[in-house]
């Protein structure tokens, strides 16, 4: 607790109900709700909760991606990443351009990270989505 003055105030005003219970509910409704546990940072002048999206098979259908990044984030699912190669070996059919320009794509629209350089490149989906195969509703 950063300031126990003010959180006593604030639980005398009737705000709160108990002093470290605020963040184990938080993280109970998270598990109940099959979504990421939220990362919290008291590094600053600030308590900050960060919550991470999930990724669906059906959330998927909703990026504005066109069918090849969609097959892409597929193959990403199953198997943890691909390389430039992979994704060539996917569609032999298009051209390097149009696999680099996919790519670029989707790193610019934060669906994708670059791991590495040159040769030895990766890429992951971003941290910002956990993958789910099941979730119930909201």
């Amino acid at each position: 607790m950063r300031n126990p003055t003010i959180a006593n105030l604030f639980f005398l005003a009737g705000e709160i109900e108990k002093f470290g219970t605020g963040i184990k509910k938080i993280i109970n409704a998270c598990q109940d709700y099959n979504i990421p546990n939220p990362e919290f940072d008291n590094s600053s002048n600030a308590f900050c909760v960060i919550f991470r999206k999930f990724l669906s098979r059906k959330k998927i259908d909703e990026f504005t991606l066109n069918s090849r990044q969609k097959k892409l984030i597929e193959f990403i699912i199953k198997n943890n990443f691909i390389t430039r190669k992979k994704y060539i070996k996917l569609f032999p059919d298009i051209s390097i351009e149009t696999i680099r320009l996919d790519i670029n794509d989707m790193i610019d629209k934060k669906n994708l990270i670059k791991i590495g350089e040159t040769k030895g490149v990766k890429y992951k989906l971003s941290p910002n989505y956990q993958i789910i195969t099941k979730s119930k509703k909201l």
